[in-house]
């Protein structure tokens, strides 16, 4: 399972719900436009708790804390569909349930993802098309399902689009002048994040953080491989 699946799938619901119109963002934080259920158990679950919240949450801070059981939860609704066969297992008490003998109902699932990357890289897309290239680029999803040249071609293509999403902030107040990004910088047909929809914005700024959180996570695993492979070498040095 992709280590930085729970950023991506927490990231994914705040697009899902900002693609309905149910939440948007404001200065950096989630604000809930619409408590309507969507009929997603999912999404109407994470829809109630941002409702239930004080405070709107930042961005960021939601995806980090909400990360946590999105895998579970994810996995259970798709047993409870049907869409996925096997159980959530607990071991123990005090950690998540873990799956066992996870399958796909339906095979040609597998092979409709791998087409639907590879025409991210064909078509021109609105943006829920591109955060979800992003996000599936910043999850791993092209090496798992696609194979050969097609999947260094999708995957140089969609890491393209994931540092577009990551540059959001550069757009925004608050960014020192020496990074940030202007009318200029946008894209013929595009607009400038600043001046664009709350929920587009909400969609910009939570691929941004999810692709921010993985790339922080992978630097760490890499900080960690780097102190134990110095420390075998220091042991090893010592004998």
């Amino acid at each position: 399972m992709p280590e930085h699946l729970p950023f991506v799938l927490a990231a994914a619901e705040l697009v899902d719900l900002a693609c309905r119109r149910r939440v948007e963002a404001v200065d950096g934080r989630i604000r809930v436009v619409e408590e309507l259920r969507t009929g997603d158990p999912v999404l109407d679950a994470t829809l109630a708790r941002l409702a239930a919240r004080r405070t709107r949450p930042e961005i960021d801070e939601w995806i980090r804390w909400s990360a946590a059981d999105r895998v579970q939860a994810h996995i259970a609704a798709l047993l409870e569909s049907g869409e996925l066969s096997g159980r959530l297992i607990s071991i123990r008490l005090d950690e998540p349930p873990q799956p066992m003998g996870l399958r796909i109902a339906d095979p040609r699932r597998r092979a409709a993802l791998a087409e639907r990357l590879v025409n991210i890289t064909r078509t021109d897309l609105e943006l829920d098309d591109e955060a979800f290239g992003a996000l599936a680029q910043a999850a791993g999803l092209p090496a798992l399902v696609l194979s050969g040249l097609t999947k260094y071609r999708v995957a140089k293509y969609l890491k393209g689009l994931a540092g577009w999403f990551a540059d959001t902030w550069r757009y925004l107040p608050g960014c020192p002048d020496e990074l940030a990004l202007g009318d200029a910088d946008v894209e013929p047909g595009g607009v400038n994040p600043a001046r664009d929809e709350p929920q587009r914005l909400l969609i910009r700024l939570a691929v941004q953080q999810a692709v921010k959180l993985c790339v922080a996570k992978t630097r760490k695993t890499w900080q960690a491989q780097i102190a134990e492979f110095t420390a075998t070498a220091v042991f090893l040095d010592s004998m």
